[in-house]
């Protein structure tokens, strides 16, 4: 099967929403099955519960249909696994929509927080692209017409927009080929690692994206919990939740250690990656018996967190770089309008 784009979060919290109220309504499964693939919009998930309906039939469990699909997390088809397991799928599938609610809360936050300050990026490389192609050289008709010296500044200016509109096609293309030649390099799992891991270390988000990662580590091992895993075995569902392979990659060295014989939280905090609230807060849940509930409480928090500290980091940005774009184009105006007007007053 050719690899498809994953789900998204609310795409799944609806998928398993839906399908908890199939098991509640007490209707027989097949029926059910029948109306939820009527229901549903998205050709992938009519795809699927026509054929749960059909593999049901036969007596094939939930989660042997949800793993055929490569659009599903793995997360998802092991939670159904355990939950087929205990006979307790309907409330597991219920705790599964509001765990991917609450991860599309997120995405949704950290969307909004990146979405702006790119747009703001965008309209400074067009406005300024605008001023060099555009407004430049037409200013520079205007000096040279009226005569006059002009400046060394002006000169570079204007020489750097004719390069532009010169090649500008050769400029897109090398971009172009830049991008492809980038996206080519991470296609290896070795180079995805190295690319999160330098994404992890940069200064101004690191301390943001450590508690994103608390955040979505914590949710989805308090799932893994209250469905009855191991540590071990809740750390390896979850690493993947984090959405960084370098990461992951450490929860994972972390994780056999662990299953070796190793404490849990002396492995975690060696790992250097989590803030200390986060350890504090572990360890307290590990030493008492209540680490489900610590790790629900530490999802709650990061939550929070994360929408704060976003939220700081946006109001920060955006004046930044209307600042910045201001000081380009009055610099760049500055430089044409000069010798202007020390033209035009010495005609004067």
């Amino acid at each position: 099967m050719q690899k498809e784009k994953m789900l998204s979060a609310s795409d799944l919290s609806l998928f398993c929403y839906q399908l908890s109220l199939i098991f509640k309504s007490g209707i027989p499964i097949l029926d059910g099955m029948e109306i939820f693939a009527k229901d549903m919009m998205d050709p992938r998930l009519k795809e699927v519960a026509q054929d749960m309906q059909q593999q049901l039939a036969q007596g094939y469990s939930l989660h042997s249909v949800i793993e055929k699909y490569k659009f599903f997390p793995v997360y998802l088809a092991s939670m159904v696994k355990i939950a087929e397991q205990t006979g307790n799928l309907q409330d597991e599938l219920e705790r599964l929509s509001d765990y991917y609610e609450q991860t599309d809360r997120l995405n949704n936050k950290i969307k909004s927080a990146v979405t702006y300050p790119l747009i703001l990026l965008v309209l400074m490389a067009g406005v300024i692209l605008f001023l060099v192609l555009k407004v430049l050289p037409m200013f520079h008709e205007i000096l040279l017409s009226l005569g006059g010296d002009i400046p060394v500044s002006t000169k570079i200016m204007i020489d750097l927009a004719n390069i532009l509109k010169t090649y500008a096609l050769a400029i897109i293309g090398v971009l172009i080929i830049a991008i492809a030649l980038l996206l080519y390099y991470f296609k290896s799992q070795k180079n995805i690692e190295s690319g999160d891991k330098i994404l992890f270390k940069l200064p101004w988000i690191n301390a943001t994206y450590k508690k994103i990662i608390s955040a979505r580590l914590a949710n989805a091992m308090t799932m893994m919990l209250k469905a009855g895993s191991s540590f071990d075995e809740a750390l390896d569902m979850s690493k993947k939740s984090v959405g960084n392979a370098y990461v992951e990659s450490l929860l994972e060295a972390a994780r056999l250690n662990i299953i070796n014989g190793s404490d849990p939280v002396k492995e975690l905090d060696n790992l250097g990656i989590f803030p200390v609230l986060f350890m504090k807060m572990l360890k307290i849940g590990h030493m008492t018996g209540e680490l489900e509930s610590s790790l629900s409480k530490i999802s709650v928090i990061y939550d929070k967190e994360v929408e704060k500290s976003l939220s700081k980091i946006t109001t920060m940005i955006e004046p930044a770089l209307v600042t910045i774009l201001s000081l380009i184009i009055g610099v760049m105006l500055f430089t044409v309008m000069l010798p202007l007007i020390n033209i035009i007053a010495a005609i004067g």
